[in-house]
């Protein structure tokens, strides 16, 4: 993608939220954006993602499941609205920006543990810590954060795995969602910046000459 600035959207936590898409579709920015990054949680029906994606068309959405996604509904995502699992494969946006994310958390139906979580975030940096910006995708905010323990239920909380991966490794952001309490929310974790982009919407934008990297208000 070689373009002097590059936008992108970041959300999630959709939950088959209309409304939601209809916001983000009537952004003043929605136009010139380049692609899409999902963390998760999109849809509460088997039958809705023509409703939700057909938003999206033309789009590239590179996307981390949440809690709430079956293998069955990703399997459709890929096949037939144009996503790329970032927890299957790192992506290469520009050659100081790059996409690495998380597959699955662990509650749900396909729940991981927190180890094979840090070690899938592990294992796509390692393929992408060169470049300058590494955005990392994971549905869950990282554990013992303001952003991950707003939920005011004790089983609603932030990853341990998420937490030391960021600790250990300091990716330039670290977009997650899940705890919709602490929805649009950012946060600085050990020189990352945490945002929470479930139940609402950011867009940055990539300034490939000056190599700067910022959000776009609305």
């Amino acid at each position: 993608m070689k373009k002097n600035k590059i936008k992108f959207l970041a959300t999630g936590d959709f939950h088959s939220d209309l409304k939601l898409v209809k916001r983000i579709k009537d952004s003043k920015h929605f136009n010139d954006i380049d692609f899409i990054l999902f963390i998760g949680d999109l849809s509460e029906k088997n039958n809705d993602f023509k409703d939700l994606f057909g938003n999206f068309k033309g789009k590239q959405i590179f996307m981390v499941p949440g809690n709430h996604e079956s293998k069955q509904q990703l399997d459709i995502l890929e096949k037939n609205y144009n996503v790329h699992l970032l927890g299957n494969a790192p992506v290469k946006i520009h050659d100081n920006l790059a996409l690495f994310g998380s597959n699955y958390v662990p509650l749900g139906p396909y729940a991981i543990s927190e180890e094979d979580i840090f070690e899938n975030l592990k294992n796509n940096f390692d393929a992408v810590k060169d470049f300058k910006f590494k955005i990392m995708l994971n549905h869950l905010p990282p554990h013992n954060t303001t952003i991950g323990d707003m939920s005011p239920f004790a089983f609603i909380e932030g990853g341990r795995g998420v937490r030391e991966f960021i600790d250990n490794f300091t990716p330039e952001i670290a977009l997650c969602g899940h705890i919709h309490e602490s929805s649009g929310l950012e946060e600085i974790v050990n020189k990352t910046k945490v945002i929470n982009v479930g139940r609402t919407f950011k867009i940055f934008e990539f300034d490939t000459e000056k190599e700067i990297l910022q959000e776009i208000k609305e």
